[in-house]
């Protein structure tokens, strides 16, 4: 029996079909069981029947669930306090941590303009499903500095 059909037999759980929101070229599509009582997903596995990968899931993805769901996760904004480097943090809303962010850009801009905001990523969500479209607008909205986004991005994909 397969993994999909050992959920898709059981009433207790449903199976979503996704795609890996990771920046390499293959698009990976996924399969997740879900448990229907607590909308958690507590399985992952490739789909089958995506072209290329057909039904294997790569390292970084193989263990998304345990990521997803670590205890460690940082699941709201924090803020320095004390001197950078000092690696002392305290916990922030969100509404808080934007108008801060925010509120930073805002003085930058009006004290050296756009041009001295250079929006740079690192790595995780560059790919094509995800292509940064939102970052991507807000940048060019705001009239910032252009970048590739990344420093090796124009070398590889």
């Amino acid at each position: 029996m397969s993994r999909v059909d050992l959920y898709l037999g059981n009433p207790d759980y449903s199976v979503v079909t996704g795609a890996c929101p990771h920046d390499c070229p293959d698009t990976c599509s996924w399969q997740v069981a879900v448990e229907k009582s607590s909308g958690r997903a507590v399985d992952i596995w490739g789909h089958a029947d995506h072209p290329i990968t057909q039904g294997r899931l790569c390292g970084k993805v193989d263990r998304y669930l345990e990521r997803t769901y670590h205890a460690g996760r940082l699941t709201t904004p924090l803020r320095r306090v004390g001197p950078k480097g000092s690696g002392h943090f305290e916990p922030v809303g969100w509404d808080e941590a934007v108008a801060a962010i925010a509120g930073r850009l805002r003085a930058i801009i009006g004290e050296h303009g756009a041009e001295a905001v250079l929006p740079y990523s690192y790595s995780g969500t560059l790919g094509f499903l995800q292509g940064e479209g939102m970052a991507t607008r807000l940048f060019n909205r705001m009239g910032t500095s252009r970048l590739a986004r990344t420093i090796c991005s124009e070398a590889g994909f």
